[in-house]
């Protein structure tokens, strides 16, 4: 995802059409997070205690990816081949990730060691869930994260996720409806931890 700081983005909104270049090089930086095995990484990384679920290390990577992917896919405009579902090009689909990282969040738990770790693909995930249970999920699941953290930020994102889902609700079917560009003109950071 550092990687993505490099590309060069002149545009003024995420439908604007990008340089081929830049777009060359979210396509190479996505199949390097694709290409991350989330399995492996929890195999042979050193766990932070001996009581660490193996398990939620391997999910709370898996979401990690999909929350990577989310982000340097917002790079794109939304008609671009590597992200439409139609394009034989396609590397990625939007709700696809959003749906993975809720399924691998929907298995940590408030007094799970690594739930501390989800509020940032979580984010992700709501901005593109499309799904109202999905959201309410989303939802309920911050409001778990802030029993456990008490980070004012929490609120900051619920607000800024119903935004979005306002945003998006309202954008014609089929329309480019890139809530990057609603998030920018609120001023809100979206590398978010």
């Amino acid at each position: 995802m550092l990687e993505s700081f490099d590309l060069e983005d002149n545009r003024t909104s995420s439908s604007e059409e990008l340089a081929a270049d830049v777009q060359e090089g979210v396509a190479l930086l996505l199949r390097a997070a694709l290409a991350f095995d989330p399995i492996e990484w929890s195999l042979n990384f050193e766990p932070a205690s001996f009581s660490e679920n193996l398990q939620h290390r391997m999910r709370i990577a898996a979401a990690h990816r999909a929350a990577v992917c989310i982000y340097l896919a917002r790079v794109l405009p939304y008609t671009n081949p590597l992200l439409d579902p139609a394009s034989p090009s396609a590397l990625v689909s939007l709700t696809g990730l959003a749906d993975e990282i809720v399924h691998h969040i929907s298995y940590l738990k408030p007094g799970d060691t690594l739930f501390k770790s989800i509020s940032w693909p979580l984010f992700l995930a709501g901005a593109e869930s499309e799904d109202p249970v999905q959201r309410a999920w989303i939802m309920n699941t911050l409001d778990d994260f802030y029993t456990v953290l008490y980070w004012g930020y929490i609120r900051t994102v619920k607000k800024v996720l119903e935004t979005i889902w306002n945003y998006k609700d309202k954008a014609p079917e089929g329309a480019d409806n890139c809530w990057v560009d609603e998030v920018k003109v609120m001023g809100t950071d979206l590398l978010i931890a």
